[in-house]
């Protein structure tokens, strides 16, 4: 599988013992066009809503929902990067943090918690194995089990907008 893409920004952390870190940041700007609201922030789109608290993590269901439909995306960068990290000495790897999404509308960075890192992790390799497999064997088999099968959102790997019905249709029609 050969995939296309850029995080928007990695930063590079060092803590007081001289570890390094690293953590992937992409930028959303889901909510800064509609429903944006710059005179109110709290009557303005969710992801504009301030919870007040400084935690790193997801409060609202908005924040959430961004996190988990990105977050095969995230895991691919984070992938990537980690890949690149085992191919320095020992000594100089720097570990992978859990990624994170800038979110323009609040200006708020919001990581994926440590749980859910691991999982869409295992999901991302559980799917691209499949996709090899179907890639070369055809598709005859079936996809890997899914991690969540009651709220199943796994395989959301292309933009909310794209609609697999009219993608199976001929052009024109609808």
């Amino acid at each position: 599988a050969t995939f296309d893409g850029r995080a928007d920004l990695v930063l590079a952390l060092r803590d007081k013992d001289g570890n390094g870190w690293l953590q992937v940041v992409d930028a959303k700007t889901k909510g800064c066009l509609s429903g944006y609201n710059s005179k109110s922030p709290q009557e303005g789109h969710p992801l504009q809503h301030d919870s007040g608290k400084h935690s790193p993590h997801a409060h609202s269901e908005a924040e959430h929902e961004i996190l988990e439909h990105h977050r095969l995306q995230l895991a691919l960068y984070c992938l990537a990067l980690e890949e690149n990290e085992m191919m320095k000495p020992q000594e100089t790897r720097r570990k992978i943090l859990p990624p994170a999404i800038l979110v323009a509308a609040s200006g708020r960075m919001v990581r994926i918690s440590d749980d859910d890192y691991q999982q869409a992790k295992s999901d991302l390799i559980d799917l691209v194995s499949w996709m090899g497999h179907i890639s070369a064997a055809g598709e005859s088999h079936e996809p890997p089990e899914c991690s969540d099968p009651d709220n199943c959102k796994a395989c959301r790997l292309v933009d909310e907008t794209f609609d697999f019905e009219q993608s199976n249709q001929e052009p024109g029609q609808a």
